[in-house]
């Protein structure tokens, strides 16, 4: 059967753009592009702006191609306060933390359920971080070797021209580490609000306890 006749840009339909959005993986897959990359190693979000369907086009047009997309792109530009926000430190020292992991849970069924969101980011070199999440509730982890984990719960609410929410973490080192009433207690966020008294811990007796926990927990 023949083929329809279309224009070389012909870019027309709901199947091409359901619900407004273009979604490059339904075209072609780049496996291992620099877009896996920045996404997996350093937090960041990499684009492919695609603005015309001639790929060199005049000069003469490019204020044409402005004015068709400036709205888009200053859209675009201001979702990058959507979601949460914050600085990882040290509860001691002050000192910011880097390379903590940020684990990412929505909330569901009212409250009762969480649902792992299997995308961690971590800290910089400054402690801080970044999660661009649409609107919901979602329970925040901030874990890093070393110290205690801690557990935020946060509602999103992006609005126009408002930055990100903000929620700051301090960690509690575990060489300041409290008396557990089980074995997994050594990573109870009661510890770090002061319910256990404080205790030192043996080296090898703290490392059977985080491989209980993580081996548990992250399997």
């Amino acid at each position: 059967m023949a083929k329809k006749n279309r224009t070389p840009c012909d870019m027309s339909g709901d199947d091409l753009f359901p619900l407004g959005i273009t979604n490059g993986a339904n075209w072609y897959s780049v496996p291992g592009g620099m877009q896996d990359y920045n996404l997996l190693e350093t937090n960041c979000f990499e684009i492919t702006l695609e603005l015309g369907c001639d790929k060199f086009p005049e000069p003469e047009k490019e204020e044409e191609y402005w004015h068709q997309n400036k709205e888009a792109l200053i859209n675009y530009m201001l979702q990058v306060h959507d979601g949460v926000k914050g600085i990882v430190t040290d509860a001691e020292t002050g000192e910011p933390i880097r390379n903590a992991s940020v684990k990412v849970y929505k909330v569901t069924s009212g409250g009762d359920d969480v649902k792992y969101i299997n995308h961690d980011i971590t800290t910089n070199k400054d402690g801080d971080y970044y999660r661009l999440l649409i609107d919901g509730k979602y329970k925040l982890e901030v874990v890093k070797e070393g110290y205690l984990p801690m557990e935020e719960f946060v509602e999103v609410q992006n609005k126009p021209m408002t930055e990100a929410v903000v929620r700051d973490f301090q960690l509690t080192p575990v060489n300041k580490n409290m008396e557990p009433e089980d074995g997994d207690a050594v990573f109870d966020n009661r510890a770090y609000y002061g319910e256990y008294p404080a205790e030192e811990y043996d080296v090898d007796r703290l490392r059977e306890l985080i491989l209980r926990y993580f081996g548990r927990r992250y399997q």
